[in-house]
């Protein structure tokens, strides 16, 4: 009979095993911490984008959505009150209209205080020899010419009104790996670009981070709810979950991440720190 039921409870814990393990992250916000503060959120139609203005809301903060998705705007818009939410509707290849965008988002609530680069795409084709210029140029212009360029222009916002303005960037995992495909150039470049404008823009009172995600279960990497998010890309065996990015997001643009600058943060159970691949 004692092998029967040891029997037993180990067929149990093996099926056990193989079933998929959810993690249960909780919305970490505190009430007031962005009260009177408002941040532009550059992507936010994206699964990351979508739980970083979910929680900056939640916290007291008023936001800003720019994407040229409009459909998905309207939806999340529709799910706030419309003192806390607005959006833009704005495609990142008209960077010559950036100032009207600004002009525009600073129109809505009466500042900016946070700007959030969260806009990205991956490589379609990821093979080396096939990798053609206009498939190069199309990921670089989104996640890093774009990135820069929207930077730059909140951040001579925010020197122009004296504004002690946070800008966080969004990259990947990685950009702390040897890099040929664009998506990885671009993620790679976006670490040095974080740097290079922590430097220039902290002389005005301006902060400059980023947040370097490994694998996240969002639709980027098609990614659909209930599916399993085991996966073998970094030493934990799972992917990170859109909101445990946004709730170090709000750390780091309030008042609690002021003396934090020039960093882009691994948040990818180790890869691109020292799992190398």
């Amino acid at each position: 009979m004692k092998r029967l039921i040891k029997s037993l409870i180990h067929g149990i814990a093996r099926e056990w095993s193989k079933q998929d393990v959810f993690p249960v992250i909780k919305n970490i916000t505190i009430p007031h911490l962005l009260e009177n503060q408002t941040a532009l959120v550059i992507g936010g139609s994206g699964g990351i984008g979508k739980a970083i203005i979910d929680t900056f809301i939640r916290s007291g903060g008023k936001v800003i959505m720019v994407s040229r998705n409009e459909d998905t705007l309207k939806k999340i818009s529709s799910e706030y009150d419309n003192s806390q939410i607005a959006y833009l509707k704005f495609d990142l290849s008209r960077l010559k209209e950036l100032d009207s965008l600004i002009e525009q988002a600073v129109g809505i609530f009466g500042k900016i205080d946070i700007l959030v680069n969260s806009a990205g795409t991956h490589t379609s084709n990821v093979d080396f020899w096939n990798v053609s210029e206009e498939e190069y140029d199309r990921v670089l212009d989104i996640n890093l010419k774009g990135c820069y360029f929207i930077a730059r222009a909140v951040a001579k916002y925010f020197r122009n009104n004296k504004i002690s303005g946070h800008i966080l960037n969004i990259g990947s995992s990685t950009g702390g790996e040897p890099s040929w495909s664009p998506y990885r150039i671009s993620k790679r470049g976006l670490v040095g670009v974080t740097e290079g404008l922590a430097i220039q823009l902290l002389p005005y009172g301006i902060t400059v981070n980023g947040i370097a995600p490994g694998e996240v279960a969002t639709g980027l990497i098609e990614w659909h709810e209930g599916e399993s998010i085991e996966t073998q890309h970094n030493k934990l065996k799972r992917m990170i979950m859109p909101q445990e990015v946004a709730n170090l997001a709000l750390f780091m643009v309030s008042d609690l991440g002021n003396m934090v600058s020039g960093q882009m943060i691994y948040m990818s159970g180790g890869r691109g720190v020292f799992d190398i691949r």
